[in-house]
């Protein structure tokens, strides 16, 4: 092998490793994205007790 061809193919090389950095870089951001839809939103139901309410106004007076 001379200069020319081993500098084409550590060009070639330094290319490759870049490519697959970046798409693994994508793949872990993507990965966040899909976590993020999973998490299901908590729904909750508030229901106000009267008796509750009454009989803390009682304790109150």
């Amino acid at each position: 092998m001379n200069r020319k061809e081993l500098f084409y193919l550590s060009i070639g090389i330094f290319l490759t490793v870049i490519a697959w950095v970046i798409a693994d870089i994508k793949f872990l951001e993507s990965q966040k994205i899909l976590e993020k839809r999973i998490e299901s939103p908590m729904v909750v139901d508030y229901s106000i007790d009267k008796e509750i309410l009454k009989t803390l106004e009682k304790k109150r007076d």
